[in-house]
């Protein structure tokens, strides 16, 4: 299958911006190893809208209680999210009661910041069970990025010399 330089440039744009979202430390992964930026685009303003929607309407208490205010779950909650909602604990009093702090979530923002990832941490593979993993990039996209990835290690190589 040959690829046209305008699906290179799109797949090099897209693997080069994913790397250096990551070298910044914006990645956040599930308790399942979904990553963030597997689902949501950090190029798009608008790519998390959708997840940040599904949060305020599905956890709306949790999404509305700024940061440093304690949440305690509810026994259903807990349920649903169980594993990943864990390490948010703090103390030994949050982990008897399951406090956590609020995730002050606003329905728009940016794909990106430190309150989405924390978000997608707790919740996004509930997110993904229930909207499903459409969004996550398909083998072939995959096999593209891999070939992009060998394409810019030989330019790159090649400026070297």
């Amino acid at each position: 299958m040959k690829i046209t330089e305008k699906r290179i440039r799109q797949i090099v744009k897209k693997v080069l911006l994913k790397e250096k979202t990551k070298a910044k430390g914006r990645d956040a992964k599930t308790a399942k190893g979904k990553s963030i930026l597997d689902y949501i685009d950090p190029a798009d303003k608008e790519a998390g809208y959708p997840f940040r929607a599904w949060v305020n309407v599905e956890y709306t208490e949790l999404a509305n209680a700024k940061r440093k205010q304690d949440v305690e779950l509810k026994p259903s909650m807990l349920s649903k999210i169980g594993s990943s909602v864990k390490r948010f604990f703090t103390g030994e009093k949050a982990k008897k009661n399951k406090i956590v702090k609020g995730l002050d979530l606003d329905k728009e923002g940016r794909p990106n910041n430190s309150y989405i990832r924390k978000a997608w941490i707790m919740l996004g593979d509930e997110y993904l069970d229930d909207v499903g993993e459409k969004e996550a990039p398909s083998k072939q996209e995959e096999e593209d990025i891999k070939e992009a990835r060998q394409l810019i290690r030989k330019i790159l190589l090649s400026r070297m010399r």
